[in-house]
């Protein structure tokens, strides 16, 4: 295949000896496309492909150079000669745009059937939560602070969720906030707390989400002191360096219950003793944890937890922050007063009713973590028969779904192009973090390097042991194609 530039394809169009494939989303070809290219999804070159001659000269535009490079790798491997693609591709694209009118919104369709090893992003949402939702969005519609029956509904319908929630915790229902999900959570943890301890000094650790480490700087800005624990080469903290960092001047320490990208679940309790010794609050984000394992936050000696509904089948845009009785707190949202004036602003009431839903449901279901850590220990059996993997994470201190690993000489992003193509989902580390190299791996001690061919499966209480046997197989051709 060859690369191109964006102006010797101007030059091609000119004298009309080109066809161009645009491979972006659909809302993205309507915002704009070149006169005349083909649109033809990324997900589904495979069912387009036996459109055209294989010797028919292609140029592939995307608004990514790592996405137009994998469909000519696919197109090439389907037998294709004359491939190009173009950078640096729509993003910059500064010729001629035609635009599509965008017509309205429909509902899709789910015809297309694949392999989904990405819940760790997000899960789908469970028909009982959605009914639940539906209800609180189509039927019902009173604000919970008005007194008469429409609101008194919404706020009764609120206060059940709020028991749901803090069930699944092990927490009095009157210590949970209902917030937009676990960035907000997390935030208002950070910022609300410290600034009501009286104390100027925040430790936590370099594996973390950035809805924490993005808040150091601006933290740092405010006159706080911020110190970031190292973790080892399974990405666990230490209570040894927690100790030593620990003094009378910290005011909250937050470590994650367990970590997104490679699964290692931290000794929480053990930490939030060390730091209750010196009068600190401990807070953990527990986003990945809730729902998928059990957590109790007295035995565990949490001050305040973070959760979020969309990792546990519930709806995006949901969450809660839990905050023991106690707890010096200053909200960071004011206005209406609204839960208990700690967190200002209308209850998204149909959200934070599928929240309440999901976590019950979540309760019942603690018990099937063991069928998803056994199909996970299938799927890591079955790479490392198929070439030398790296595991990352802890051996056994680790999410029961969660396996990331690097395949030598193999482009992590590379490779979940390519399996999404055979339609295969999952992950090449945080859905967070944009294409970047892994703040995590690196933290681990992991070479950037290496840290990019890291690819990040996580199962599901859907998955299935064909879907398993499928991903391996697939892998395993990918891996006879691209690297040996």
């Amino acid at each position: 295949m060859d690369v191109i530039s964006n102006d010797t394809l101007k030059s091609l169009i000119a004298v009309e000896l080109v066809t161009i494939l645009d491979v972006r989303e659909h809302y993205e070809y309507q915002k704009g496309h070149i006169p005349g290219s083909l649109w033809i999804p990324f997900s589904c070159l495979t069912d387009c492909a036996g459109f055209f001659a294989i010797d028919t000269p292609l140029i592939i535009i995307c608004n990514t150079e790592n996405r137009s490079a994998a469909a000519c790798r696919f197109l090439e491997s389907e037998g294709f000669t004359e491939l190009a693609y173009a950078i640096p591709g729509m993003k910059y694209w500064d010729g001629e745009l035609e635009v599509e009118q965008c017509p309205p919104l429909e509902r899709g369709t789910s015809d297309k059937k694949g392999v989904y090893l990405d819940y760790a992003a997000t899960t789908p949402v469970d028909p009982k939560v959605a009914s639940a939702v539906w209800w609180w969005l189509a039927k019902e519609f009173g604000n919970p602070s008005s007194v008469h029956l429409h609101g008194r509904k919404g706020k009764e319908a609120i206060s059940k969720s709020r028991q749901q929630v803090a069930c699944i915790i092990g927490s009095r229902d009157d210590e949970i906030i209902f917030t937009s999900g676990g960035t907000e959570a997390d935030n208002t943890a950070l910022w609300g707390v410290l600034r009501a301890s009286g104390r100027k000094r925040l430790i936590t650790s370099a594996i973390e989400h950035s809805a924490i480490l993005e808040n150091i700087k601006p933290l740092k800005d405010a006159g706080f002191q911020v110190t970031v624990l190292p973790v080892d080469t399974y990405g666990m903290v230490s209570a040894t360096e927690l100790a030593s960092a620990l003094s009378n001047d910290v005011g909250l320490v937050s470590i994650m219950f367990a970590n997104n990208e490679v699964g290692t679940i931290q000794p929480v309790q053990q930490l939030a003793e060390l730091t209750h010794r010196f009068g600190a609050y401990f807070h953990t984000d527990a986003v990945q944890g809730v729902g998928v394992c059990p957590i109790n936050v007295d035995e565990l000696q949490i001050d305040v937890l973070s959760l979020s509904g969309h990792k546990f089948y519930g709806p995006k845009g949901v969450g809660a922050l839990y905050l023991r009785q106690g707890t010096p707190f200053s909200p960071c949202l004011v206005g209406g007063g609204q839960e208990s004036q700690k967190r200002a602003g209308t209850e998204n009431v149909s959200g934070i009713v599928g929240l309440g839903v999901a976590c019950h449901l979540a309760h019942q279901r603690l018990g099937e973590a063991q069928g998803i850590k056994r199909l996970r220990d299938y799927l890591e059996e079955g790479l490392k028969s198929m070439c030398d993997v790296i595991i990352y994470g802890h051996p056994t201190q680790r999410l029961p779904g969660n396996l990331c690993i690097s395949i030598p000489n193999y482009s992590g992003h590379q490779a979940v192009l390519d399996l999404d193509l055979a339609g295969i989902s999952c992950s090449s580390g945080s859905a967070c973090h944009g294409g970047k190299p892994s703040h995590v791996l690196q933290a681990m001690g992991v070479s950037e390097t290496k840290a990019k061919t890291a690819i990040r499966f996580s199962l599901g209480r859907k998955t299935t042991e064909t879907e398993i046997e499928s991903v391996v197989e697939e892998l395993g051709r990918l891996f006879r194609k691209y690297i040996y």
